[in-house]
């Protein structure tokens, strides 16, 4: 398996400061996973945090989707649906400002509903990764 980075990215919003947004692909003949994570400047090195997510082999092609669409707001579009959980993309407006929501969502017996692991990207950061992306 190999960890291959293609996107570094400073993030806009000031919750982010003092760090970095990394885009990996991890793979072995081909991608199997992209991994989009804001990791934390540490000690001269960087630790991941729970701000991301990642998209499976099976995902990618719905969310080449969702970064060729040009029009905003984004209407919540999953991007990969498993068992119980699915990983959300969705258009926010809100006191916090303008942005696009990536955020898992649980069924289970005991909690229905979002979880806190995710990222919220200013429209200008998600245009960036777009970007990015599209040039793949």
């Amino acid at each position: 398996m190999n960890v291959i980075p293609f996107l570094k990215m400073t993030l806009s919003q000031k919750r982010y400061k003092g760090g970095f947004f990394f885009g990996t692909a991890i793979t072995n003949d081909e991608i199997e996973s992209l991994d989009f994570r804001y990791f934390r400047t540490a000690d001269g090195g960087f630790s991941p945090t729970r701000s991301g997510f990642r998209i499976g082999h099976d995902a990618l092609e719905n969310f080449r989707k969702l970064v060729n669409q040009v029009d905003l707001p984004i209407e919540p579009f999953s991007i990969w649906v498993h068992q119980h959980r699915k990983l959300v993309a969705q258009y926010r407006d809100d006191e916090y400002g303008q942005a696009v929501d990536f955020r898992y969502y649980i069924t289970t017996t005991k909690y229905t509903g979002w979880e806190k692991r995710g990222i919220r990207l200013s429209l200008t950061d998600f245009e960036n990764l777009k970007e990015t992306f599209k040039s793949m």
